[in-house]
This record gives C-alpha cells, structure tokens and sequence, in this order.
C-alpha cells in the first residue's frame, strides 16, 4: 500500500482518521483532466505562492544553535567540540539542505469537509463553473493502493512565523505546517516525494515542470461530486454527460448554497 502510514512512521505528521470526509474544490478544466489521465497532480512546494510553505519558523535558527550547543556542552556528543562560528556555520548548511527539500516534497491538496465554503468555491474553482469532489481518507487509502508511489497523508497544522516553534528534527515538520492566514481552509493534504540523486531531482526532463501527476483509481477515489452554487442548469447536464463518458459512478448534485 503506498499510503504511508502513521502506525509505519509515526512522526513528523499528523494522520487524519479514516472517517474524515474531503473535499477539493476546482474548475472544469482541471476535473477533466483528472477524468483523462487518471492521475492527481501534485505540487512542488517550492512552486506555492506562499512563500512560507516548508519553511521553518523565525526561532528556528535560534533552537538549532541551542541544541548544537547542548550536544557540545552538556552531552559531550562530539569528538572534537565545535566552536560557536562552525556552530552557526552548521545551521547555515542545514537551512540550505531545508531549501532544497522544498524542490523534492510535492502536495496535493483537500480541505476536511465540515460543510461547503463559499470562500473555498470562490478562490479555487470558477464560481460559475466550479466542481466541488468529495471524498475521505479511507477513499484515498483505497485509491492509491495500486499507486507505485508513495505517498503521506497529514493534517496541516497552523503557526505564527513570527513567534511560533516547531520540531526542527524532523524534515517532515516545516512540510506540514503552514502560515496561520490560511487557517479557514482546514487543509489535509497528501505529499509525495520525488526520486533524487544528491538531493537534486531532474526537473527539467519531467513531463511537468511544476510536479508530478500520481495515478489514481477515481472510482474508489470520489464519493460525490458537488456543483458550483452560481453554475447554470446546462453545466449540471455538461457534468453528468462528462461521467458518463469516464464511467464514473458516483451522486451528482448541486450546491447547497444555490
């Protein structure tokens, strides 16, 4: 099963229950081209406009420092003890290892479903001719399980950047955590991390430049889809029509905010 887990890696995320339903809310555009190829796409962090995606918190460097110097001067870790400017030097390298990461985790993203949102219909799909697919985490395990790739699955927690502090000896942490403003979106998001030499992936001979698209089974994977509340009737037929053509099986209907 290519779901990773949270009894196989229990740190570093936050696992949602099976039960947890899903939504993702986009334009016709992209849900035909899921129905097309099969396939999810998923993001480079590195590629979000949100500069503080993957990112560590400000006190990051200061925590960083402080346990160096703990392993230097209370637990006598290392051989040769390092002085304070190699200390900063170390930290230096590691906030730079943490930027290349950012370039080899890729996401995809849902929102956990607790009704509709109508800010989430207007920022990522075209009100009039929006696509709301639900799901759960217990779909997902199910709809990747014949996936070659690996994949996580975690809640995203939010911080303040400014003050807020996070475990900096995971590098699964900063991937799952995001900035406080965007905390109405209740994201549980999936990340899947690319093959790399070196810490570097070849990009340039990707199909995407952006990501990667994952193969998925969209039967298992969708429960119902929902249909924008500004769309008119002849995009509910479009979509119905649309289905059929992909034999998907699934409930169709419309916004409860219409």
């Amino acid at each position: 099963m290519p779901i990773n887990r949270y009894s196989d890696n229990p740190s570093g995320y936050f696992e949602p229950e099976e039960s947890v339903e899903l939504a993702r809310y986009i334009d016709i555009t992209k849900f035909i081209s899921l129905l097309k190829d099969e396939q999810l796409f998923f993001c480079r962090i590195d590629k979000l406009e949100d500069r503080f995606e993957g990112t560590l918190p400000k006190i990051s460097r200061k925590n960083f420092i402080s346990s160096y110097r703990y392993l230097r001067d209370v637990e006598n870790f290392f051989d040769v003890p390092m002085e304070d400017q190699e200390i900063e030097r170390k930290v230096d390298e590691e906030f730079k290892f943490r930027e290349k990461l950012k370039s080899l985790n890729c996401i995809n993203c849902w929102n956990e479903f607790k009704g509709e949102s109508y800010a989430l219909w207007k920022i990522y799909s075209d009100l009039n001719q929006g696509i709301m697919i639900k799901s759960s985490f217990k779909r997902i395990i199910s709809a990747f399980s014949e996936s070659k790739e690996i994949i996580y699955c975690s809640r995203v927690k939010y911080i303040d950047y400014d003050n807020d502090s996070i475990d900096i000896g995971n590098t699964m942490t900063p991937i799952v955590h995001k900035h406080k403003a965007y905390s109405y979106e209740d994201e549980i998001r999936l990340i899947h991390e690319v093959s790399n030499v070196g810490w570097i992936h070849d990009w340039e001979n990707e199909k995407h430049e952006n990501g990667v698209k994952v193969n998925v089974n969209l039967q298992d994977l969708i429960s119902e889809i929902v249909i924008s509340p500004f769309s008119s009737d002849w995009f509910i037929e479009l979509i119905e029509d649309i289905l059929n053509k992909y034999s998907i099986n699934c409930k169709l209907s419309s916004s409860k905010l219409k």
